[in-house]
């Protein structure tokens, strides 16, 4: 390879190496897409119903899935905005609390007969429970450059929701709803898992209306 031809293609070979190797990695891909599973018992009556008590069920600080009760409380908030931008009511989580304390109610425990009770005094006419799970994991991708092979890596977390609308009426469940994303962003993740978990309430109500 002699002559200027041979020397502008070393140099040519030479330049696109350097410019690979200092081209920055490319995060790993985060899959952002909610996988949904549901179980509807009967259609949910929005229409002429439209009450509902949002509630968490961890009551410790910190959950056997390793959720802090801040992040459970946060899930609610985020499901009830979405639930109130949607034209229902919220009963006022505190005032629910109050109610709890006083009259020795835990969730967990409570058979139906209280908890019918508890939808009765504030009019409300759904109950919808969650549970909040996640655990981090590690996304890899590995880049291969010139003389070296190097592996970028995100840390992510797979968010889950799990939730169950109980009637305040009959006590009985009529939906039940698990969805799970990934996201470096516990709000993103969980404003995706809402969004998806209300459509399918709503679509319960369009089909039972139809």
């Amino acid at each position: 390879m002699k002559g200027p031809s041979g020397i502008a293609l070393l140099m040519s070979i030479v330049f696109v190496m350097i410019v690979s190797a200092c081209t920055p990695l490319q995060k790993a891909r985060i899959r952002q897409d909610v996988t949904l599973d549901t179980y509807v018992a009967e259609p949910v009556d929005f229409e002429h119903r439209k009450t509902l008590i949002v509630l968490t069920l961890a009551q410790e600080e910190r959950t056997l899935s390793k959720t802090t009760l801040a992040a459970n409380e946060a899930t609610v908030d985020i499901l009830s905005v979405e639930l109130l931008n949607r034209g229902l009511k919220i009963i006022d989580r505190a005032n629910i609390n109050d109610f709890m304390k006083e009259n020795d109610l835990e969730l967990r425990s409570a058979d139906v007969t209280k908890i019918i009770e508890m939808g009765r005094d504030f009019d409300a006419d759904y109950l919808i429970l969650t549970n909040l799970f996640e655990n981090l994991q590690a996304s890899h991708e590995i880049t291969f450059l010139p003389g070296q092979v190097l592996t970028s890596i995100d840390t992510s977390a797979n968010i889950g929701v799990s939730s169950r609308m109980v009637d305040l009426k009959t006590g009985q469940v009529v939906w039940v709803g698990i969805a799970t994303t990934q996201d470096q962003n516990f709000q993103k993740a969980i404003q995706r898992i809402a969004e998806k978990l209300i459509f399918s309430l709503r679509s319960s109500h369009k089909a039972g209306g139809s």
